[in-house]
């Protein structure tokens, strides 16, 4: 089974495709800060109310980054090998509609944090 993308849909992939550099800087900024801030955590491990302090602030975005390393990343490749087999999609286009699916699932996490801070 072979998809055939339009002229307009492929369009559409590639501008995806390029503002993702955008994406990408952004992700590297983030992890330099959260290396940082493991190296912060350290330094201060045998201050208890620290500890706890991280502990109540990050415990649940530390689920949600586990969740994200052991099921979101390798579904991430999957769906490309899937989407390149099945539909005969290139590899750009599939790596493009991967990240769209990568992209959904941080805003709808980044949602859920929202509100659940705004109930805390």
């Amino acid at each position: 089974m072979s998809t055939k993308i339009s002229d307009q849909d492929q369009k559409w992939l590639d501008e995806i495709n390029k503002l993702s550099e955008e994406g990408i800087s952004i992700a590297k900024r983030s992890s330099m800060e959260s290396a940082e801030y493991v190296d912060l955590l350290l330094s201060n491990f045998d201050d208890k109310n620290y500890c706890q302090m991280a502990i109540n602030q990050h415990a649940v975005e530390a689920a949600i980054g586990q969740y994200f390393a052991d099921v979101i990343a390798p579904f991430f490749f999957d769906m490309q090998k899937t989407l390149r087999k099945k539909t005969k999609m290139s590899k750009d286009n599939a790596e493009t509609c991967a990240r769209i699916y990568v992209g959904r699932f941080i805003r709808n996490i980044t949602k859920e944090l929202n509100k659940r801070n705004c109930e805390e």
